[in-house]
């Protein structure tokens, strides 16, 4: 049994690593997100762009699965009204599914992701009150799980390099943790909540592909 065991997983890091293909370019992600506080759910929209890698691998019967991460700069105006804060965004996931164009020179994949994904913000505000100035500090942190469809399509110039170029839907959930301080008039008060958050995340992506 071990040596049917060790030959099995041989095989599989054989076909996982020594053949596929790697991507590497820019995604756009959008997320539209509600956020429930005490007093009622609020919006809690972002956007921006990073950097996006993944290994995707499609076997002899065009089954397909993917890994992936990506990182990027977001912006949202939902942290404090009317004015656009900037954050991070990251993201990791991988899926399974099936391609359905698989020639020399191109591929088009659909596959079912699931990951998890982070969005983080800090913020600072001020005010006067009674001549006295009163600082506010706070950080929101999202933290996700998403599931949903990606299509992907590959073109290549080359037996080995390409073009790519992606677009996953998915449907989110999980909590955002907002951690808030207020100093000043011989004042200080910190807490943290966290806030049950859903909605969806859209991700386009573009690059370049690299055919093992």
């Amino acid at each position: 049994m071990k040596k049917l065991l060790v030959a099995f997983v041989a095989a599989l890091l054989a076909s996982s690593v020594f053949a596929g293909e790697f991507h590497l370019g820019a995604y756009f992600p959008v997320t539209r997100l509600d956020v429930d506080f005490d007093d009622g759910k609020e919006d809690f929209d972002a956007s921006g762009f990073g950097i996006k890698f993944d290994y995707t691998h499609i076997t002899d019967s065009n089954f397909t699965w993917k890994v992936g991460t990506a990182i990027g700069y977001t912006r949202s105006s939902d942290i404090i009204d009317g004015e656009k804060k900037g954050g991070l965004d990251y993201d990791v996931g991988g899926g399974l599914g099936w391609t359905f164009i698989n020639t020399p020179n191109m591929t088009l994949s659909l596959t079912g992701n699931i990951g998890s994904h982070m969005l983080y913000f800090s913020a600072s505000d001020s005010e006067y009150e009674s001549g006295v100035k009163i600082s506010y500090d706070a950080n929101f942190t999202s933290y996700l799980l998403y599931i949903g469809p990606e299509v992907s399509f590959t073109y290549r110039f080359t037996d080995k390099l390409g073009a790519y170029a992606g677009l996953g839907l998915y449907y989110s959930f999980g909590t955002t943790s907002v951690d808030y301080k207020v100093s000043g008039g011989g004042i200080s008060y910190s807490d943290n909540d966290s806030y049950w958050t859903d909605g969806f995340i859209y991700m386009p992506s573009l690059g370049v592909s690299w055919k093992l």
